[in-house]
């Protein structure tokens, strides 16, 4: 029904924007990734997925075409529903969640909030055969060492256009003082303090 929506981002919340368009505000759930990448009371268009559920509709927001697209291939696969593929996307850019499938790293995947050990099987069954390792710009030694969730959440920041002294420095801080063990709580919370600064 929507393909894009350009509008005014007149709010930003922990998982969800307001943009507005014309004098109506779209209420749009969107990933640590697209929040990110968008300024209160800058003009932006944002690609959108409408979703129509027996009791709600539901408008989900990506800042590109590739994450857009990504979350429709996720959500075809059974057991997958939009907020599960917004978590795995809040947790891991695009191009990592292409490796991940591609390299059928199976404990990864499961660190995604929501995300049990037999939905990452599945992913992995059903998607890898559907990217190239090209597409995620991944080796397949890139996971052997399974870093821990602190560097994870460093290289997701890096990855979302900040620098590494600043993603080490509020990734350090989150996880000193939360004591955190979620990466995805991790990342919101470190994403909250750079977008602060």
């Amino acid at each position: 029904m929507f393909s894009y929506i350009k509008g005014l981002v007149v709010e930003k919340k922990i998982d969800k924007i307001i943009l507005e368009n014309r004098g109506i505000g779209y209420e749009i759930l969107v990933s640590s990734h697209t929040l990110s990448s968008l300024s209160i009371g800058s003009e932006e268009k944002i690609y959108t997925k409408f979703i129509v559920r027996e009791d709600e509709f539901i408008l989900v927001g990506f800042f590109t075409h590739e994450e857009q697209k990504l979350f429709s291939t996720l959500t075809n696969v059974s057991k997958v529903g939009p907020k599960l593929a917004l978590s795995i996307l809040s947790t891991y850019p695009p191009k990592i969640i292409k490796g991940l499938i591609l390299n059928s790293e199976i404990n990864m995947l499961s660190k995604v909030p929501g995300l049990g050990k037999k939905t990452a099987e599945r992913l992995v069954l059903e998607l890898k055969d559907k990217f190239d390792i090209l597409e995620s710009e991944v080796q397949p030694t890139f996971f052997t060492n399974s870093p821990t969730l602190e560097v994870e959440a460093i290289e997701a920041l890096i990855s979302l256009g900040f620098t590494k002294r600043e993603s080490e420095i509020v990734v350090k801080k989150i996880v000193t003082q939360n004591n955190t063990d979620n990466i995805e709580n991790i990342i919101k919370k470190s994403l909250l303090l750079l977008n602060k600064n």
